[in-house]
């Protein structure tokens, strides 16, 4: 079983996709932390990507296929998975279809979570209220500013690949303007749908 939830920053789509994991008992591979983890070890594939992601711009579509498949090459992932991020632009998907194709697995649906960008913008500075009352260190990403660029720049390169999903019969589009719980119960009736 192999699933992508994807949208907007600040959308929530980590915690649908370990949700979603937990029952479908396979892990969520958030394509973001995986940046940010190779980048912390050191790896040269991960200070590239910083190059990209530190200036607010997409990670080229190969650099992240290469940190992608190092990650879904794993024992844990060879029952299925729950991609978190990915595809968001059109160059990600041949590469991604390729990957899946040569080990004779696909992609069976792709929930997008629609979601306004006035939620999104809540959402991310409550977060980054909360990780400040903590003491935590706040993504350098996370800057207000950012992150309306970041939607602008999600808007322009997503249309298309919901396009070409919605074309294939595999996007599922799910309504995010609800509590989580609510999100979730609408997930899992179109998961069970393909599953």
């Amino acid at each position: 079983m192999i699933i992508s939830i994807i949208g907007p920053s600040g959308c929530g789509k980590g915690t649908q996709a370990k949700m979603l994991g937990g029952k479908l008992g396979v892990p969520a591979i958030s394509t973001g932390k995986l940046l940010r983890s190779e980048y912390e070890a050191g790896t040269p594939k991960g200070i590239e990507a910083e190059k990209y992601w530190g200036e607010g711009e997409w990670v080229p579509a190969d650099l992240m296929i290469d940190i992608l498949t190092k990650r879904l090459n794993q024992d844990d992932c060879q029952k299925g998975f729950i991609l978190d991020g990915t595809p968001r632009k059109m160059g990600d998907i041949p590469l991604l279809e390729n990957y899946l194709s040569a080990k004779g697995q696909k992609l069976e649906a792709v929930l997008h979570l629609d979601t306004k960008d006035e939620t999104c913008l809540s959402r991310l500075t409550h977060r980054i209220f909360e990780a400040q009352e903590k003491g935590e260190k706040v993504r350098e990403d996370e800057d207000p500013e950012e992150i309306k660029e970041r939607l602008r720049q999600y808007h322009q390169t997503i249309e298309p690949v919901l396009k070409y999903l919605e074309e294939k019969g595999i996007l599922r589009r799910i309504n995010n303007e609800q509590p989580i719980e609510k999100v979730f119960e609408e997930i899992w009736r179109e998961v069970k749908a393909v599953i």
